[in-house]
């Protein structure tokens, strides 16, 4: 009887990292959205150094997550997110708009796959 007890509570506590990490990286991905979204505002009204010390803030709070998400993910999709974060701030340092557009789509899209990739779904699990 003593088995089967910690064997349920294994898959107790199993299930509890599962549903911790998903709810994590939901939070963090809509966090990091909005950020982005608002500096893509700021670059669309050509506001380039708002959109400037907004990615500065942006930068600070990705390397705040992306520690905390290498603990159980991929770390291909992070360090690809740390790159075209650098880019985009690189970009907008010398004023470029469209390149910094560019680097700033490419996180979205990194983003939710990574978000994507904790979703439990049949591609996920098997």
């Amino acid at each position: 009887m003593k088995r089967i007890w910690f064997a349920f509570s294994i898959v107790i506590v199993t299930l509890s990292i599962c549903i911790f990490s998903l709810l994590f990286t939901k939070k963090v991905t809509t966090n990091l959205n909005s950020h982005l979204f608002e500096i893509e505002k700021n670059l669309k009204n050509n506001e380039i150094t708002l959109a400037f010390k907004k990615t500065l803030d942006f930068e600070k709070t990705w390397e705040n997550y992306g520690r905390k998400l290498t603990t159980f993910m991929e770390h291909i999709k992070i360090e690809l997110v740390d790159q075209s974060v650098v880019a985009m701030r690189r970009n907008l340092e010398e004023k470029r708009r469209e390149d910094a557009l560019v680097e700033l789509s490419k996180i979205l899209k990194l983003l939710e796959q990574i978000k994507e990739s904790e979703t439990p779904t049949l591609n996920n699990v098997f």
